[in-house]
């Protein structure tokens, strides 16, 4: 590279004078390598920066001394030929999550998106009209001449128009040919030349995510819809849903931490701010029923319920998603009280026979029941309370029977039917006593 720049650099300044457009195409491939290095944070006055817009100039001059400058070149041979020279000056070796322009310039490894960045860039100071195409894993250029669209895969340097065989070595005995298929193509996606800068600053909050720095791919995101904020409706429309994307793994982040009210209010602001959406409503109900389930599992219900005032207020958790962490507490409200009955060691409760607390509980949870039908395991708890009633009933019974005190074993058995009237065991029970 050093011997190239060498050269260039007495080419360059010997240069003709340019025309108006030529200066304007100049001016927007520069942007487009300047924009997406800044995006992704690399500040103007650093070395990398410097070297990069060095390179880029240096190799446009050459790219006008030895390609442009001949006029007999149709645009179309002119594009391939631009493809020629960025592989033969700038990159070498393809490497899948390298999207970084500097690091392009700097080391020659490359990807779909560095690539097509830098093509792209050369191409326009060339003059060539050339757009960005998009699919879901894959990024190209077009180039648009006259009628005709022509593909640029810029992963290969043989990738001018994609699909139609060429030859690209000759000896006296053979003549070698190569086709590059077109990958990747389904679902394309023409985008703007600031969108295709900003696709690094894309990668990087993904990257920023894997590693759990949210904070950053926020600040990222939110720099890049304002550098976007002039594009298409679709595009701006794309770039704050990266945006959302982005504050919602923040939230699971939060959430995975036992911060719940803080994952909460993370979407709350970001509903405050560009509105409710399925996908935030339905995090938020999550996070709210977890939130929910650790103070169930704690056993804390006053904070829970301090808990569901602060947060539900109609604003943003569904009626389902309220209905299911509230079950949840009155569920673990009620749960504590029946333990509360059934184990207390002191109090009224630990007066109470067996028998008693479980008629107590019985009736109380099927009180709750009456009161919350949709938490459906208070008719659990009361069916078992009751039949634990009954058992203690019947136990008490037989006790009196065997003895001989069968008008006492009589009272047992109807005051536990008058309590528990569906015991078909004590029904049973007073019908062998009558024989």
């Amino acid at each position: 590279m050093k011997k190239i720049c060498s050269i260039i650099a007495a080419v360059f300044f010997s240069c003709a004078a340019v025309s108006a457009d030529e200066v304007s195409d100049i001016a927007e491939a520069r942007a487009l390598i300047e924009d997406s290095m800044t995006l992704c944070g690399v500040e103007r006055d650093s070395s990398e920066f410097t070297a990069a817009i060095e390179d880029f100039e240096l190799f446009t001059a050459t790219l006008n001394e030895t390609v442009t400058s001949d006029d007999s070149l149709s645009d179309e041979e002119l594009a391939e030929r631009i493809l020629t020279f960025v592989y033969d000056n700038v990159l070498r070796n393809y490497q899948l999550n390298q999207s970084f322009v500097d690091r392009a310039f700097s080391t020659g490894v490359y990807n779909c998106v560095s690539s097509s960045i830098i093509y792209a860039a050369f191409a326009k100071s060339a003059g060539l009209d050339v757009r960005a195409q998009v699919t879901k894993d894959h990024c190209f250029i077009t180039l648009y001449t006259g009628t005709k669209k022509i593909d640029v895969e810029t992963t290969n340097p043989y990738g001018f128009n994609p699909g139609v065989k060429k030859a690209v070595a000759k000896n006296a005995n053979m003549t070698h040919y190569v086709t590059v298929p077109k990958r990747y193509y389904n679902g394309r996606k023409e985008i703007s030349t600031k969108m295709l800068a900003s696709l690094p600053a894309r990668n990087l909050m993904s990257s920023l995510t894997d590693r759990s720095m949210d904070e950053e791919a926020e600040e990222l995101a939110l720099r890049r819809m304002d550098y976007l904020s002039e594009c298409s409706e679709a595009e701006k429309e794309e770039v704050l849903n990266d945006y959302i994307l982005c504050v919602r793994n923040h939230a699971v982040t939060l959430d995975r931490a036992g911060k719940p009210e803080q994952s909460l209010e993370l979407l709350e602001n970001l509903m405050d701010s560009y509105g409710v959406r399925r996908a935030i409503s339905k995090d938020y109900d999550d996070f709210y029923y977890n939130a929910m389930a650790r103070f169930y599992n704690n056993r804390d219900f006053e904070g829970g319920w301090a808990f569901i005032h602060r947060h539900d207020g109609g604003k943003y958790v569904s009626i389902e998603g309220f209905n299911k962490a509230n079950d949840m507490m009155i569920l673990g409200w009620n749960e504590s009280f029946f333990d509360k009955i059934l184990n207390s060691t002191e109090g009224k409760y630990a007066q109470m026979s067996q028998e008693e607390r479980y008629l107590t509980a019985a009736k109380a949870a099927a009180s709750a029941y009456k009161d919350n039908p949709s938490v459906r395991e208070l008719k659990r708890y009361s069916d078992t309370f009751y039949r634990n009633y009954g058992v203690c009933v019947h136990n008490n019974f037989a006790e009196l029977a065997n003895a001989g005190k069968y008008e006492e074993a009589r009272t047992v058995l109807e005051e536990g039917l008058k309590n528990y009237p569906d015991s078909a065991n004590l029904k049973r029970d007073l019908k062998s006593l009558n024989r």
